[in-house]
């Protein structure tokens, strides 16, 4: 499954040649809403940064900031968290639902959510 098969992807399509692959990810922060029954994971793309970037964005970028709205969740559950969360990140489509899937060395995600939404991307310079 690629980014852009998500609802929500219009930018990815635009600033990526190639659709990203949903994959390896460092989780930034995590949000959670009670009101909506919302969770929102916001995430760098690890292997993959835009190649067709609008002029406006910053020049030398290396980094690539995402993140995903997920309401109506079920079933969530999270394990461990840390300073550093490298993680892959799965998720599928199941009947009227998406499942998803966060697992790294320390950290662990699951839920059920019945919409979803990617935000981002935007770019920044990490040393």
């Amino acid at each position: 499954m690629f980014w852009t098969d998500l609802p929500g992807s219009e930018l990815v399509k635009r600033v990526f040649s190639s659709p990203p692959s949903i994959g390896r990810i460092d989780i930034f922060d995590l949000q959670l809403q009670r009101n909506g029954n919302t969770l929102l994971l916001n995430f760098d793309l690890v292997d993959a940064l835009p190649d067709t970037p609008p002029t406006k964005w910053i020049k030398g970028f290396n980094r690539c900031r995402m993140g995903i709205n997920c309401g109506g969740i079920k079933d969530l559950k999270i394990l461990g968290w840390g300073t550093s969360i490298l993680a892959t990140i799965k998720i599928d489509k199941v009947t009227d639902r998406f499942l998803i899937d966060v697992g790294g060395k320390d950290f662990s995600l699951h839920a059920s959510c019945s919409d979803i939404v990617v935000t981002g991307p935007t770019v920044y310079m990490s040393s």
